[in-house]
């Protein structure tokens, strides 16, 4: 399967995925940034698991600035560093 592919079947799985999926294509070191917070592997999970997911009822939908990066360990992509940067209304 051809790189592109392969991570954004990564990604697809992540963007509607459970805590499981996170702890499964995240690197025990990753770290992801969102507004006001850098998370651990762990934080990230846990904070998925807690999540209701999707948008939520009463809030406006989320814009951002999205950028991934991955690294190959043992034959699989992890994810290491994921930012979110919200995209402000101009």
């Amino acid at each position: 399967m051809p790189l592109m592919e392969q991570l954004l079947g990564i990604e697809n799985a992540l963007a509607g995925g459970s805590d499981a999926q996170y702890r499964r294509h995240l690197d025990d070191d990753a770290v992801v940034i969102i507004p006001g917070q850098a998370l651990s592997k762990d934080d990230t999970v846990a904070a998925v698991a807690e999540s209701p997911g999707g948008r939520r009822d009463g809030q406006q939908g989320y814009e951002a600035l999205m950028s991934t990066a991955y690294s190959r360990a043992d034959g699989d992509w992890k994810l290491v560093l994921h930012q979110q940067t919200p995209i402000q209304d101009a």
